[in-house]
């Protein structure tokens, strides 16, 4: 079930485990000044407040916009479960590797999951597992920071953590 809620509160903890490209957020920009939101946002509920899943770019394009409002439709789960949730909610255009080993050192470092855990979680192997936390653990903060800014593509980035250290 969706119902409007007011978007200047929205908490955006799990924005860190997004990338958000200035064309995209132009993009989605565009799209809900043009045709108003055609897709509800996914959010739960952390304490008293409300945190948002999915619809980082509806939210700041809104906000650019001035619009206090937007549908949403909130999910009945717990901060793993909506880490979780995030990736499921992303796997027809997927996350990038970047992104998947963000999610995946935030369950692993913040939450406690252990490695296998995640794995099947995730339908995944638990070597997959080991391989994106190694890609993000190893890959220099400066270069993270960069990609978050938009400096950096996260494919370059991914390409030069495979690069041999000299």
């Amino acid at each position: 079930m969706t119902r409007l809620v007011p978007i200047a509160p929205l908490g955006v903890r799990l924005s860190a485990l997004r990338l958000c490209e200035a064309t995209a957020l132009a993009t989605v920009r565009c799209s809900l000044a043009q045709h108003g939101q055609l897709s509800a946002l996914t959010l739960f509920a952390v304490g008293d407040g409300l945190e948002i899943i999915d619809g980082f770019k509806r939210v700041r394009a809104a906000r650019a916009l001035g619009w206090s409002t937007l549908l949403a439709r909130i999910d009945d789960v717990g901060s793993i479960d909506a880490k979780l949730r995030l990736r499921e909610l992303h796997d027809r255009r997927g996350l990038t590797e970047l992104e998947e080993a963000w999610l995946l050192r935030s369950l692993y470092r913040e939450d406690g999951v252990a490695q296998p855990e995640i794995a099947r979680r995730m339908g995944r192997h638990k070597s997959w597992v080991w391989r994106r936390l190694m890609l993000v653990e190893s890959l220099d903060p400066d270069v993270q920071a960069n990609v978050r800014l938009g400096l950096i593509a996260a494919r370059a980035a991914v390409a030069v953590s495979r690069l041999p250290l000299q």
